[in-house]
């Protein structure tokens, strides 16, 4: 009976393999941590990392000799955020962690021409960098390269869409049917561009409401922005606690459709119905 030929990496990748298994949880965990320290809100940040078959199928079919320094995603992990301005935050966390493999690292959506549409992520290779690599917890992972894909959510649904075979979005096209799933990926790119221009004048109008001065004097409508803003104001004016912000609540929505039932629509409309006194009154009962 003939023995199997092995493959002449085997050996090599067997060792390797358990050591990115270790390498992939490290890095969602201080990739997690990071971008919540950091205020960045994401919907996942995931990692896999590449089975024994499949790699081994690529050193054959790339030729490589060298697959130590060439397989650069054996650890893959992928951040997803909801907007454009936050993959850049993302991508700049990443860089300050992480030692970057510049000359593997790639930008797709700079990669395609002014009249192209389609695949749009950051690529990122990196590794732990001295400092980690140095920890008692991360011994052994010293060097070992994995790659990060930076992406918005509609980013990430299109590339999935795309890569699906179950939705046949991938392959040549007939020319007809291609030029409309073209059409449709760019209406995804202006509507992630649009959401990030939302999110900005979001930020600008939450900032003109906190450098107004007579808040209770304007002609501002009443929304969730600026009920927080002027019941924060009150708290502080009056030293009563404010611990959870009105945005995003089912209360501040239903208080706000009560109130223009009753024709109040302004923040000033707002202060005029308040009576005088009440809130130090509050207080005073407060601390009996």
């Amino acid at each position: 009976m003939s023995t199997p030929t092995l493959h002449p990496h085997e050996a090599w990748l067997d060792e390797v393999l358990p050591k990115h298994e270790r390498l992939t949880q490290t890095v969602v965990s201080i990739t997690q941590s990071l971008l919540k320290e950091r205020k960045v809100d994401f919907l996942s940040v995931t990692g896999r990392t590449k089975d024994r078959k499949s790699t081994l199928d690529k050193i054959q079919r790339k030729g490589y000799a060298d697959p130590a320094t060439k397989l650069t995603d054996l650890t893959g992990v992928r951040v997803v955020v909801f907007i454009e301005s936050d993959v850049l935050r993302a991508t700049d966390i990443i860089r300050e962690a992480f030692n970057i493999d510049e000359e593997n690292s790639t930008n797709k959506d700079r990669d395609l021409l002014t009249n192209q549409i389609g695949y749009r992520s950051n690529h990122i290779v990196c590794d732990l960098g001295e400092r980690r690599s140095g920890l008692v917890e991360h011994h052994g992972l010293s060097g070992l390269k994995f790659e990060f894909q930076i992406r918005t959510v509609l980013q990430h649904a299109w590339a999935e869409m795309s890569h699906d075979r179950s939705y046949k979005f991938s392959g040549k096209l007939p020319a007809a049917l291609e030029r409309q799933l073209n059409l449709y990926a760019g209406l995804l790119e202006i509507a992630d561009r649009g959401l990030n221009q939302l999110s900005i004048e979001m930020a600008l109008y939450s900032e003109n409401l906190q450098a107004q001065t007579n808040l209770e004097e304007s002609a501002t409508e009443i929304n969730s922005l600026s009920l927080d803003h002027l019941v924060k104001r009150w708290s502080v004016k009056y030293r009563l606690p404010y611990k959870n912000s009105l945005r995003n609540t089912k209360f501040a929505d239903e208080l706000i459709s009560e109130l223009n039932q009753f024709n109040v629509v302004t923040l000033a409309d707002l202060a005029r119905i308040i009576p005088k006194g009440l809130c130090r009154e509050g207080e005073r009962i407060r601390s009996r």
